[in-house]
């Protein structure tokens, strides 16, 4: 039976989704899937493979995903090359200095791109996720408590390619800085004049779509899983963990003394820049 598409609500295509929308139609332009329901994981969330099982918000774990699970079957692999892969943008200006140790006079010196040139697709068959469901305690436990749990039902992976190119506003000064940084923290594989490119060496999941997770209450309450699935578009989850992430940064911040935006801004949430920083091969 074909995993059911949820309805959504007129005003969720109003709301500001967590990546830009040309980030999700580069993926599914490039695996033939539909963008709405891809979700962005970059910086990424570990073991997002498909079967893991978050709550509601993606915020916590109940279940990892395991690159090595037999259930997970192995699907097209295509090349996201630099000219159609993911700028980075203003959030990579803003963190050129949290990534590279590059001075704040120096990050906006250049475009920062990313690209895939091993993009692989993963997913997991309707049985397999319904196993995964039922033999995990946490999330029989988090349905019970109204908590409807989220899973994995398809991770795109790869590894990347970082290509770094001077902006025609920047000085000599500042992009010879900025080369002097990458080529130290990231070891660049290529230099010319006007571009900087190396190659990661550490796979990570770069986007993935999930299903909410539904059982119905009567069996429920009898320990009978009669459970359904039904895909959860990319609007509803951003709002979800920005709301969530919202509540975090506001709750460091007063301890803190850090602004809940630039918390938010500069990825202090849950490890996820530090994870990114060894997913790029950046030393430090």
């Amino acid at each position: 039976m074909l995993l059911r598409r949820s309805i959504i609500a007129t005003s969720l295509l109003a709301m500001t989704v967590a990546a830009r929308a040309d980030d999700k139609d580069v993926v599914a332009r490039a695996f033939h899937s539909d963008p709405q329901y891809v979700v962005m994981n970059i910086p990424p969330r570990p073991e997002a493979w498909p079967g893991a099982i978050f709550t509601a918000n993606m915020r916590i774990p109940i279940a990892y995903g395991k690159a090595n699970d037999p259930a997970i079957r192995v699907g097209t692999s295509v090349a996201i090359d630099s000219s159609s892969g993911f700028d980075l943008g203003a959030k990579a200006q803003g963190s050129m200095s949290f990534l590279f140790g590059a001075s704040a006079d120096v990050s906006d010196a250049a475009n920062i791109v990313m690209s895939f040139p091993d993009a692989t697709v993963y997913d997991m068959d309707e049985a397999a996720l319904r196993e995964r469901v039922i033999s995990t305690k946490g999330a029989i436990e988090a349905a019970k408590r109204g908590q409807l749990p989220l899973i994995v039902i398809r991770s795109y992976a790869g590894t990347p390619t970082i290509t770094i190119t001077r902006k025609a506003s920047a000085s000599a000064e500042a992009w010879a800085k900025l080369k002097q940084n990458v080529n130290v923290q990231g070891g660049a594989d290529a230099s010319s004049d006007n571009r900087i490119s190396y190659k990661a060496g550490e796979k990570f999941i770069f986007a993935f779509e999930t299903c909410q997770v539904t059982f119905d209450p009567k069996d429920l309450s009898k320990e009978v899983y009669t459970i359904r699935f039904a895909s959860l578009p990319a609007t509803l989850y951003a709002f979800r963990e920005d709301d969530e992430q919202t509540k975090l940064a506001a709750a460091i911040a007063a301890t803190t003394g850090v602004s809940v935006s630039a918390i938010k801004e500069h990825g202090l949430l849950g490890g996820e820049a530090s994870m990114f920083r060894r997913n790029l091969g950046i030393r430090f």
